[in-house]
């Protein structure tokens, strides 16, 4: 589903265009004209709130409009397949949550993390919340509810997301039992918790903080290894609970901008000095840190690749071994989390280098 921005109601602003050198290269002139940046996930969630912070800051330092267009699906990978079959030119690039790592063993898109260039803002926590008038006051008052009534539903912001493995992993460690029901992002999900046709959500922390801010829903619990406090509220990290679910954090999703690995490196070098500069403006760390609960952490270049590989294979993992998975994720040569090595594995050693300057 595609929206643009005027269709959800937000308004981005249009600045001037650059000029553009006669005779110059095309990434001599760039930008030259408005860079479409598309968001995988509907309109209000985590992916959506943080790429529209980020592209103020790039519209600010570029000159030109940032627009925003949501196409929904796949965990991201719906929209992370139309930018890659756009041309690497730097104006039609993707933002939101890294999922990318396990849109392949999903069966989701024909992308990878590794057909992008990952310019990441940083981490925010994946986060389990109930309504504010449930009578689950704790993780465990859940499980326990959990085991006393295995019709129970909960929502996530889709197949194979964040928030799904960590309901599905909380299942298998508590041995209960819930209904998994996918939305179109967190936001969506948290919608549907308000009304009443789930019991609880397992989402990415700044997917519903306004809900936790209006007093409609409550956070039970984490997947930090700290509490993480956001709008007057201290979140219990459930590995306190749960130890065993301390291997599973890098499942947590990092947030940025993505550009085609095929891109001009001068283009990719500018996209990230414009992000780079976003991270760094006071609105958008206020947006993110204290209205969304993640941590700004602008991270480019191998130690990104990383991330994403590490990303990548706990999540294609603990999805193969929920059950969950169409593929095998070794079909694609993913290590397993205590099998992961860097400097890269095979896979990730294949992949594009950055350009010079980014390394």
């Amino acid at each position: 589903m595609r929206h643009t921005a005027a269709a959800t109601g937000v308004v981005i602003a249009l600045l001037p265009l650059a000029s553009c050198a006669n005779g110059g290269s095309a990434a001599d002139a760039f930008p030259a004209r408005p860079i479409e940046l598309t968001v995988g996930w509907s309109a209000g969630g985590s992916s959506d709130l943080t790429t529209r912070g980020l592209a103020t800051g790039m519209e600010e330092d570029l000159g030109v409009s940032v627009q925003i267009v949501n196409v929904e699906g796949a965990t991201g990978g719906v929209g992370a397949s139309q930018v890659s079959h756009q041309p690497a030119d730097g104006y039609s690039i993707f933002g939101g949550a890294s999922t990318a790592g396990m849109w392949r063993v999903m069966e989701q898109s024909d992308a990878s993390w590794e057909d992008f260039y990952a310019l990441l803002a940083g981490p925010s926590p994946t986060t389990i919340f109930v309504r504010a008038d449930s009578e689950y006051g704790s993780i465990e008052d859940l499980v326990e509810g959990m085991e006393d009534d295995p019709s129970m539903r909960y929502g996530t912001p889709g197949p194979g997301s964040n928030g799904h493995i960590l309901g599905e992993l909380l299942k298998q460690e508590t041995g209960t039992e819930a209904e998994h029901v996918p939305y179109n992002g967190g936001s969506e999900a948290g919608r549907f918790l308000v009304s009443g046709e789930i019991d609880f959500v397992s989402v990415t922390l700044g997917d519903i903080l306004n809900l936790v801010e209006s007093g409609d829903v409550r956070p039970l619990a984490n997947l930090y290894e700290e509490p993480v406090e956001v709008a007057g509220v201290e979140i219990p990290p459930i590995v306190d609970t749960y130890p065993a679910l301390a291997d599973q954090t890098a499942i947590n999703p990092w947030f940025g901008v993505y550009v085609s690995r095929d891109t001009p490196p001068e283009i990719v070098e500018r996209l990230a000095e414009s992000v780079r500069y976003a991270t760094e403006q006071d609105g958008f760390r206020e947006l993110y840190e204290g209205d969304l609960g993640g941590i700004v952490d602008y991270t480019v270049g191998h130690e990104s690749d990383e991330v994403m590989a590490r990303v990548e294979a706990s999540r294609s993992w603990a999805l193969h071994g929920l059950g969950m998975t169409e593929h095998d994720p070794a079909e694609f040569d993913i290590p397993t989390i205590s099998e992961f090595e860097w400097p890269p594995h095979g896979r990730a050693a294949n992949a594009a280098e950055w350009p010079e300057g980014l390394r």
